[in-house]
């Protein structure tokens, strides 16, 4: 019997494509890869397919206002269609505006939908989130512009990272309404309305070297691919506070390096500040802890819950910045020392490996089906918030409540929040009966919504 077939892309955030590609091989699937676009210089570029000619001859589809079916017929494309398993990054599938979701969904393929962040991330709703945990959103982050676009077709030819909140209500519905299982984060998925699993980043430990120098002075390693994403500004003023007062350390500030560059550097760092952030760690941060650096970023427990359990990483809340660099660049070397051998170990158990979080998405793949999930958001159910010059196109409050109805509400729902700000079709009272309401047993609520009960750190089930 063959193996399982796999499709992994379609845009190469944090090498995540390469390195579920390298667990799903792992085991036991046969791997393809697809990418329409090289991103950045900083990960490999080889992938089995190029989605470059069929990307730009659907966006001439999409730009008549057509739905481009034909390329599932098409024989110079017709190979992609012929997977068991989808497994799609950031809201970049194998069609501008997600397109092929639903084409895959009638041929009766899975579909995994994996979130990273940024391109379900809205700001407005974002920013009250941040706020709620004592974090800032940051201003340079807000778009200058509203867009109000009039269907679906317009939506589907913008930029999937463009922060306009009808492009990331599209990315994150058609996701919801056509792929089997949902891995995202509260922090990000502000928008979400189905329950989802959590999302962990795969990261491959062998290609980081371990050493803790344990210098008296550390090395200091900053290295922001989005310096108003990570608060670049705020961590140098507070830096540059520290060494005025004679905190004694040196600086190393990466740009636009390769990513064995950045690997090189942690290396011989004995900190890494990663980022200011109300949740986790991204790739950065446990690279940083795979080389045997002192990470300061993200780790607050409750914006995400799981799966980090007892994360070494010391967290930055903007209120406490400078006490915080002072105590960890300032304090004991032993100090420093303990805390980087705590992020070795940590490592070293195998959390993160590629063929570990393979083996996760699989899981989560069968929990979904069984509506055992981690995450119930309710953030936009309860408190939308819609810029004053937007308008939500009509298909996307369709959307939503076709999701509503297939994955069910909150207990008590109430839709009179969404209805107010203009979010839900006319008439969608009449299929109130449809909107069921979660099985909550054993939940926690947080600001955000509810983690459920099986959201348990994956290595401890069973």
């Amino acid at each position: 019997m063959s193996p399982p077939r796999v499709l992994i892309g379609c845009l190469n955030i944090g090498n995540n494509i390469q390195l579920l590609a390298r667990g799903f091989r792992e085991i036991g699937f046969e791997v393809k890869t697809a990418a329409a676009a090289r991103n950045g210089n900083f990960y490999a570029h080889d992938f089995d397919f190029d989605l470059a000619p069929l990307h730009a001859l659907a966006a001439e589809s999409i730009a008549r206002d057509e739905y481009p079916e034909w390329v599932v017929d098409d024989p110079r494309f017709a190979p992609l269609f012929d997977f068991d398993l989808y497994v799609f990054v950031a809201s970049h599938t194998l069609l501008p505006g997600l397109f092929d979701l639903p084409l895959l969904k009638a041929r009766g393929k899975a579909i995994i939908s994996f979130q990273t962040g940024s391109e379900i991330r809205f700001w407005q709703m974002a920013r009250t989130f941040n706020a709620a945990y004592g974090h800032i959103f940051p201003d340079d982050l807000v778009p200058k512009i509203a867009s109000t676009p009039k269907h679906m077709g317009e939506v589907a030819a913008w930029p999937r990272y463009l922060d306009v909140l009808s492009n990331k209500l599209h990315n994150i519905r058609m996701a919801e309404r056509y792929a089997d299982a949902l891995f995202s984060q509260p922090r990000a998925n502000v928008l979400g309305v189905r329950p989802y699993m959590a999302a962990i980043l795969p990261l491959d430990a062998s290609r980081c070297t371990a050493r803790i120098p344990g210098r008296t002075h550390p090395v200091v390693v900053h290295a922001p691919t989005n310096p108003a994403f990570k608060q670049s500004a705020l961590i140098m003023q507070t830096l540059e506070r520290l060494w005025k007062e004679g905190v004694g350390f040196e600086l190393r500030l990466l740009r636009n390096l390769p990513n064995e560059r950045v690997l090189e550097a942690l290396t011989d760092a004995d900190v890494l500040i990663d980022q200011i952030y109300c949740g986790k760690p991204g790739l950065l941060g446990y690279e940083g802890m795979a080389s045997g650096c002192v990470v300061l970023g993200g780790n607050l427990e409750d914006p995400t819950p799981v799966p980090h359990r007892a994360l070494p990483v010391i967290d930055i809340v903007p209120d406490r910045i400078f006490e915080t660099f002072r105590e960890v660049l300032g304090g004991s070397r032993d100090a420093r020392v303990a805390a980087a051998e705590a992020g070795v170990r940590y490592l070293a158990e195998g959390h993160h490996t590629p063929a570990r979080i393979a083996q996760y998405l699989i899981e989560g793949l069968e929990r979904s089906g069984k509506r055992d999930w981690d995450y119930y958001p309710c953030q936009y159910i309860e408190r939308p918030e819609v810029p004053s010059k937007e308008v939500v196109p009509a298909y996307l409050k369709e959307m939503t409540l076709e999701v509503m109805a297939d994955f069910g509400v909150p207990p008590g729902f109430d839709g009179g929040p969404l209805e107010r700000a203009g979010l839900l079709p006319g008439g969608w009272q009449a299929h109130r009966d449809q909107l069921r309401p979660w099985d909550l047993t054993g939940a926690r609520r947080t600001f955000w919504g509810h983690v459920g009960a099986g959201a348990i750190y994956p290595q401890a089930r069973g």
